[in-house]
Parts: structure tokens; sequence; C-alpha cells
């Protein structure tokens, strides 16, 4: 699965997005994958996005996006940081922190985007479920965005016994300050570096 290019009907506030969780990629697998989000403020509309992720360490990943639409271009890197693992009844403690660079219309937006997130795993009858909650702030760091949104996010992971490298999951933000509510639905597939990611899935 490839990435797929963002498309955003408001112009920061789109990014605060988390998708998600406390587990953290070994060194030899990326992740791709395609979300749908719905912004339900007065500027609703559909969203979608496209998602790569990689793991550098035992407790740290990076994550890509990259996009166009309403905006003429949209860039972000990030990096997830997990200090605190899931681990027994301990939740997973974690943070991203990174860059966003936004142009639309000749003017350009960089963001430094915060934000915190607890989970923890647990298994069920029809899988595996990891529920997640975040804070995530945007703060700008140029002139032309005078907001620094703050938004709560609610979501959860989904891998069904079936799913050999698949996941599901769902999510929907609340606007705290300068922000909007939506709902998120992101498909996501993991797979080996050095493979095409067709043919791993295509064995299953």
């Amino acid at each position: 699965m490839l990435p797929i290019l963002f498309v955003f009907l408001q112009f920061s506030h789109a990014y605060l997005g988390l998708l998600t969780e406390g587990s953290i990629l070994p060194e030899d697998k990326f992740r791709a994958g395609a979300e749908l989000q719905g912004v339900l403020n007065e500027n609703d509309g559909i969203n979608l996005a496209g998602h790569f992720d990689m793991g550098l360490n035992e407790s740290t990943e990076l994550l890509l996006e990259a996009g166009t639409g309403a905006q003429d271009f949209f860039g972000s890197l990030q990096f997830k940081y997990v200090p605190f693992p899931d681990f027994e009844k301990q939740p997973a403690i974690g943070f991203i922190f990174g860059t966003t660079l936004a142009s639309e219309s000749g003017d350009s937006d960089t963001l430094l985007n915060l934000k915190a997130f607890v989970s923890k795993g647990f298994e069920t009858d029809m899988g595996y479920v990891t529920p997640y909650t975040a804070l995530a702030v945007n703060l700008a760091l140029t002139d032309n965005n005078d907001n620094d949104p703050l938004q709560l996010i609610l979501g959860s992971k989904y891998k069904h016994p079936n799913w050999e490298n698949t996941y599901l999951f769902a999510e929907l933000g609340v606007d705290v300050s300068d922000a909007f509510n939506y709902i998120a639905v992101y498909l996501t597939y993991e797979f080996d570096r050095g493979t095409n990611p067709f043919t791993q899935a295509s064995e299953y």
C-alpha cells in the first residue's frame, strides 16, 4: 500500500490527528496507510490522508505525511517517542513532536506539532483492541497563522485475528480551543524493509 496524498478542507487545523498508539515498529519494518476523515463543524467535509512510518529504535518511530488539495503543498516530519511501553498493567505513555510546512495561494505556514498520548491494548473475542487518548496542539512559527489549536483525541486500534499485517483505526477529535471536531477511519499495513508490500500481502 502506497501513501495517499492529504486532501484538507482547513488550512492548519487538520494536522492534529493522531492515528497511532504506544507500540513501536521494529527497525526492519515499514507502515503505510490511508485515512478517511470527516470534519464536523462549520467547515465540514471529507479529507483523504496518507501516512508512512518507520521504526528507528525500540522507543522511537519516524512519521511522514505529504499531500496536496485545498493547500498547494503540505509536508510533515514527526517523531513518536514512547518512554513508557504498554507492559502488564502499565499503559503506554508517549509523545509526538515535529514540524509541518503548508502552502496555499502563495502563503506558507510553518507549524510545531506537539502531542501527548496514553494507550492500553487488550485481547477480546473479536481481536486485539488498543484504545488511546491524546492532547494535540500546533504552535504557529510564522505570522500567517494566529491560532494555536488544541484538540482532545479519542480512538482505538483494532486487529482482527485473521489479519496478518493489517490494522484498523477509528478516531474522534474534539475541539478544545481554535481547532475542529472530526471523525476518522484509518487502514494501515505493515511490511518488511526490502520487500514489495503488494507481493507480501498477496502471500496471505
